[in-house]
């Protein structure tokens, strides 16, 4: 019987950084499919990550640099190249103080773990077009709301888009969404504050009403939004009320900070990474829209 190989690749470490790598090799039969491959390297992982020889790698990497190069340039690591080159099956796993990370485990073809973002907007430096991933994932389905005249909604999936954007570039931490808006967008034409768009989004997302605690309290002013051409001047108050042009904040103000925010990753091999380890983390409407046609076209396997 024709047998096929396979290999696990262990990256072994401390939470902090890893610095060996072993590899154990498999066969398996020939009419196997890649999905059960796939689930028997990642259940033998769980149970073989002691028995490889360890290599120094070198240079040492920590979590998110590991991750990034696995995603992005797996070959970039050593004898990892010659594995891929072969076209040879082969999962990653992350053995953290003896512990294999086997819910971590990437199941890479064709060099990637998934057919997703990174090869679907490679850019031709090599990493992403994010200027056309974060359109498409993040402010296409604002703009199908706002056509829609769905204003409410869109206004939520803004707010909701500028978190994302704080995640990606500060991590899990606190205050991401004013830091993010603080540290790249221009407010002033918009004639309101990152803590006033702070407290509606807080009022808008949990409860769609504007007024959160800290605008109840009169810490914060209460923001409501209005509808016009971004070009168009509209009343800074109704009411009392502080006045935010949606239309502007959409059309113009964001795009131009996301521009800034995307130019800092040109040439940071560290930021490249640390974005792939987040942004994997991250539910896609690309990716969820390219595994559907796969499941349609039966290649989902």
């Amino acid at each position: 019987m024709v047998e096929r190989g396979a290999v696990n690749i262990f990256l072994y470490g401390t939470e902090e950084r890893f610095e060996e790598i072993g590899f154990h090799s498999y066969m398996f039969p020939s009419g196997i499919v890649e999905t059960d491959m796939n689930e028997m390297l990642r259940e033998r992982a769980a149970t073989d990550f002691d028995l490889p020889e360890r290599h120094r790698l070198s240079r040492p990497l920590s979590r998110e640099d590991l991750h990034g190069a696995i995603r992005r340039a797996p070959w970039t690591l050593e004898q990892v190249g010659n594995i891929i080159a072969a076209g040879v099956r082969h999962c990653v796993t992350a053995v953290v103080n003896g512990q294999p990370q086997t819910d971590e485990t990437l199941e890479t073809r064709n060099g990637y773990a998934v057919h997703d973002y990174l090869a679907m907007f490679r850019s031709p430096d090599g990493f992403v077009d994010l200027i056309r991933l974060i359109d498409g994932d993040l402010m296409e389905p604002i703009k199908c709301l706002f056509k829609a005249q769905l204003y409410v909604a869109a206004t939520k999936l803004t707010m909701s888009m500028i978190d994302t954007l704080g995640f990606l570039e500060f991590g899990p931490e606190q205050g991401v969404f004013r830091r993010w808006l603080n540290k790249y967008a221009d407010l002033s034409d918009l004639n309101v504050s990152a803590d006033e768009l702070w407290e509606l989004r807080n009022s808008l997302v949990h409860m769609t009403n504007l007024a959160s605690r800290s605008v109840e309290s009169g810490r914060v002013e209460r923001l409501t939004f209005v509808i016009a051409a971004p070009d168009v001047d509209t009343p800074k108050r109704l009411g009392g009320t502080k006045v935010l042009h949606l239309s502007r904040l959409l059309a113009v103000t964001l795009p131009t900070a996301i521009g800034e925010w995307v130019r800092t990753y040109a040439g940071d091999e560290r930021k490249r990474n640390r974005f792939v380890h987040r942004y994997d983390t991250i539910v896609s409407e690309t990716r969820i829209k390219a595994f559907a046609a796969r499941i349609d076209d039966g290649s989902g396997e």
